[in-house]
């Protein structure tokens, strides 16, 4: 990201929760500083630093990618990655994640606490936990989700 220069032009997704990640990466990266208080899902509105003046480029998630060759960079995620044909190394940055951390993009799943014990739902968690399930997310999606489980 340090080849990031002022007033430069970044594709976001539009969505909410996507666009306060990328919010919060640039911010991990040093190039924001956002509100606390708007907690993981920070807006636009919530940018209380931004030195390099970059300007944010609102796009439906799955344009990101192709909107490349009009902006100094764009968060991609995962699987739109993937379908653009993008890899792992094309990145300038990458989310830092870790299984077994508390990030609160990791995906879960979950039931009610009524249901923790039914045996078809442990199945299913079983089968999801499994390393074959693992094997298949780095496969198919090539370094851009990890299993975080």
């Amino acid at each position: 990201m340090s080849q990031l220069k002022e007033g430069d032009k970044i594709a976001v997704p539009s969505a909410p929760t996507n666009e306060g990640r990328c919010f919060k990466i640039l911010e991990s990266a040093g190039l924001l500083e956002v509100d606390p208080a708007a907690g993981c899902i920070p807006e636009l509105k919530d940018i209380t630093a931004n030195p390099l003046n970059l300007e944010f480029v609102e796009v439906e998630a799955a344009n990101t990618a192709s909107l490349l060759p009009d902006v100094a960079a764009a968060f991609v995620n995962g699987a739109h990655a993937v379908d653009n044909g993008l890899k792992l190394e094309d990145a300038v940055y990458t989310e830092q994640a870790k299984p077994g951390s508390d990030k609160p993009y990791i995906n879960i799943v979950a039931c009610r606490t009524a249901d923790l014990d039914n045996p078809v739902y442990q199945k299913v968690l079983a089968a999801y936990q499994s390393q074959e399930t693992a094997q298949a997310i780095r496969d198919i999606y090539q370094g851009t989700y990890i299993p975080a489980f």
